[in-house]
């Protein structure tokens, strides 16, 4: 099942493109809605494989801690003891989405609170692939993003401040303050063809697609915009998964800001 139906739809040539950022780690946010279930048959005093009657091993839930595009590093309880190459299967389930991965113990580590587990995936099924990537992208965006240098920004609003932060493909985040001290006041973000725009004078966040006659709007760049009814729930999501895993290059109170319409 995938995430998002409507954008993110990843031709293969997009999915070769980001397959090749495989080994980069992106850390999840423990505000990120997402629970982990580990499924694996463990290990006894004796490091023995334990064994049970159908085979299929015991869940233990877990805490993500990072996802690549060929593993994921989690949190466990220390009772679970497992050996490098122990076979595993990893449910990640995002809101009413869950997407399955299987793979093999590539290291593992007791504390006295938890267990750390590194998994490498084997090969998915193609589908459970492209909904795995969709799934990393809000953490890739977000991890990516940095800020334009000051003297790059073009200043065309008079009695405003402009700040840009650019991210991975065309992810860009601009950032509206009376001066470069105050707080910030509005916002418009774009990830792949998809705009979110929020403002301290609106709680909405309006959301628009890349395409027809852009709105109406004082202080914004206008980018030849509309609104998408269709695609508005799922923008929506892609905005509030990406948020919290924003870059500590992003300033806490531009965070902070976009938080309040993430909710």
């Amino acid at each position: 099942m995938l995430l998002f139906r409507r954008i993110l739809g990843f031709k293969e040539e997009t999915i070769q493109q980001r397959e090749k950022r495989r080994a980069q780690r992106y850390a999840v946010s423990p505000s990120f809605p997402l629970k982990v279930v580990l499924n694996t048959l463990g290990r006894d005093e004796d490091a023995q494989l334990n064994k049970t009657k159908d085979g299929r091993g015991r869940n233990w839930g877990a805490q993500a801690v990072n996802l690549s595009g060929t593993g994921a590093s989690i949190l466990v309880s220390p009772s679970l003891l497992v050996h490098r190459g122990d076979t595993c299967t990893l449910t990640i389930t995002i809101e009413n989405f869950v997407i399955v991965q299987r793979g093999l113990v590539a290291h593992y580590r007791s504390q006295r609170d938890y267990a750390t587990v590194g998994i490498a995936f084997e090969a998915p099924e193609p589908g459970m692939q492209r909904a795995y990537l969709q799934l990393l992208e809000p953490l890739a965006i977000g991890d990516s993003l940095k800020p334009v240098p000051a003297k790059q920004v073009r200043q065309d609003t008079p009695g405003q401040h402009k700040e840009q932060y650019c991210g991975e493909g065309d992810a860009q985040l601009t950032v509206w303050r009376a001066t470069p001290e105050s707080a910030p006041h509005a916002f418009e973000f774009r990830m792949h063809q998809c705009y979110a725009r929020g403002s301290s004078h609106s709680n909405e966040l309006a959301v628009y697609t890349l395409e027809d006659s852009p709105p109406s709007v004082h202080g914004y760049d206008a980018p030849a915009l509309k609104r998408s009814p269709g695609h508005a729930r799922e923008i929506q999501t892609l905005f509030r998964w990406t948020v919290p895993h924003f870059a500590s290059a992003v300033p806490a109170d531009v965070r902070g800001f976009l938080a309040q319409f993430a909710q």
